[in-house]
């Protein structure tokens, strides 16, 4: 009786592993840069997450890396002016609001500098750059983190991604402006779920034996 019990608490502790964290929230960095003369490296994150009490609405912030103004040897003028992103959804003007800086443009389908096409593209002006940036997506149903988890489409010499931005103001071996992705998982990565999945089932067998 105790080892049945025992068999079940593992195999329990071991699935909240697998599916710990929150079902509806997501963080990303962007680390692929267009250019071969910057580092890959974590230049900014992108965090998003469902609302507590409004599950149409999701929550977007960019923030650059800390550090990356020094390392890049930033100017006055430095940080986040353009962020793409997309979505299985179908977006319109009036879903993305409370955008900070509120001054930031809002346009659709725009390739991004080797990247794709992207569904939303969100800007600033010259005078508009910053080191974080966020903005709330109101759809008109619920919403969970796969439906910002599409890929670019089109021409992409630099690959695709699900979220790209723009940095610029900086002085860095002769760049001062780059555009940043992230990074598609590998297929081995995406077959880390299963293969934990198999190794509990394989598990449990030998403990039935």
């Amino acid at each position: 009786m105790l080892k049945n019990r025992l068999r079940v608490l593992v195999l329990c502790a071991a699935c909240w592993l697998v599916t710990a964290g929150p079902a509806s929230a997501l963080m990303v960095e962007l680390t692929t840069p267009n250019v071969s003369g910057l580092p890959v490296m974590t230049y900014a994150t992108v965090n998003g997450s469902v609302d507590a009490t409004d599950d149409s609405i999701f929550h977007v912030e960019v923030s650059l890396a800390p550090g990356l103004d020094a390392y890049l040897n930033a100017g006055s003028n430095f940080g986040i002016d353009k962020f793409f992103i997309n979505t299985n959804l179908d977006l319109s003007f009036g879903m993305i609001q409370n955008l900070n800086p509120d001054d930031w443009k809002i346009s659709f389908g725009k390739n991004v500098a080797g990247f794709g096409r992207f569904d939303v593209k969100l800007a600033g002006g010259g005078n508009s750059r910053t080191d974080t940036f966020s903005f709330d997506i109101d759809y008109t149903s619920p919403v969970t983190e796969a439906d910002f988890f599409a890929l670019s489409e089109g021409n992409a010499g630099n690959e695709y991604g699900h979220f790209a931005a723009h940095i610029a103001g900086f002085s860095y071996d002769g760049y001062g402006s780059v555009y940043v992705r992230d990074v598609i998982p590998e297929p081995a990565s995406l077959l880390l779920l299963g293969s934990g999945l198999v190794g509990l089932i394989a598990l449990n067998r030998k403990w039935r034996k």
